[in-house]
């Protein structure tokens, strides 16, 4: 289902640039397996924190992306001719085949190898489904493909009451790399249903931590690693392919619909709330010690136990 105009028009131009649209797909599509693959030998809070709850805390562990595989068909990768999609499911949970519309026959490669590395490294990869995300487009000098600014892909807000284990992302293009930082991101005193971690995010990125990727390279990384995209050189032609494997329902307006598989969400408006705070938590902090001496100085001597339990609470908040 194509994303409406009218609500295109309305949204940001940093989120508007990510709606891709709903491609016109044949019916016709192929299957891919896992094939034995030898897991990743590598240490990271990635694979450590993939099974458990998500938390705001993990953001304290600094992590990076890491290389699994590579492309080796570069031509066919670059110059292939393929679909945009955006969050395309092409597993359910539960299921073991991916089914692909036959118009994504030049990624193939990429998705076979992503398949290939979760069956070998996610324990609870046939629980997840699969999403994939195709970006082939031509980017202007001093742009970016994807929308701007640090930000971490699953990130788990006040919609996900119940949390569910953090997504876990593969990325690889082939020109123009993103940049992740490798550093630890503290939200301490942050609610997530009323402050923009992302805007957070930013202001706490120290770009001596910044680590650019490199092209044709096949990255995996979790929903606690902050990155963003990079900005073209000269005007380019980019192929970015992006792969989630969650547990959650991605039932967003302006999703691609897969033909091959069988379901039928419920979309709803992805809009981000456009009250949450941008401004850092000092300043947040700051603001809130002022509010409360106010209230101080009012009831001075709160003589009324409901009042002061008022006062309490406004505390505890």
């Amino acid at each position: 289902m194509d994303i409406p105009q009218r609500k295109l028009a309305e949204m940001p131009e940093d989120r508007a640039k990510d709606f891709l649209g709903q491609p016109k797909f044949s019916g016709k599509g192929f299957t891919i397996l896992p094939e034995p693959t030898e897991p990743l030998d590598i240490d990271s809070p990635i694979f450590d924190q993939m099974k458990d709850p998500y938390t705001v805390r993990n953001f304290l562990v600094p992590r990076r992306p890491l290389v699994f595989e590579e492309i080796d068909d570069k031509d066919a990768f670059t110059y292939g001719t393929s679909v945009n999609t955006l969050d395309m499911p092409i597993k359910l949970a539960g299921q073991k085949e991916v089914r692909v519309p036959l118009e994504l026959e030049a990624d193939r490669e990429a998705i076979q190898k992503w398949v290939n590395f979760a069956a070998s490294n996610l324990p609870d990869w046939v629980d997840r489904i699969f999403y994939i995300t195709t970006d082939r487009r031509r980017i202007r000098r001093g742009s970016s493909q994807r929308r701007p600014g640090i930000h971490t892909d699953g990130f788990q807000g006040a919609r996900y009451q119940k949390k569910n284990p953090p997504d876990i992302v593969a990325l690889v293009h082939d020109h123009v790399p993103f940049v992740s930082y490798a550093q630890s991101f503290d939200f301490t005193g942050l609610n997530t249903g009323k402050h923009d971690f992302h805007a957070e995010m930013s202001r706490q990125a120290d770009e001596s931590n910044a680590v650019p990727s490199e092209n044709y390279k096949m990255y995996v990384f979790d929903a606690f690693t902050g990155h963003r995209a990079g900005e073209a050189e000269e005007d380019i032609e980019r192929n970015l392919v992006r792969f989630n494997a969650s547990y959650a329902t991605y039932d967003f307006i302006g999703n691609t619909h897969n033909p091959l598989l069988d379901y039928d969400w419920e979309m709803v408006d992805r809009t981000i709330p456009n009250n949450l705070i941008k401004e850092s938590i000092v300043d947040s902090e700051s603001k809130r010690r002022t509010q409360l001496e106010q209230i101080i100085a009012k009831n001075r001597y709160v003589p009324n136990i409901d009042r002061r339990l008022q006062l309490i609470d406004f505390i505890k908040k």
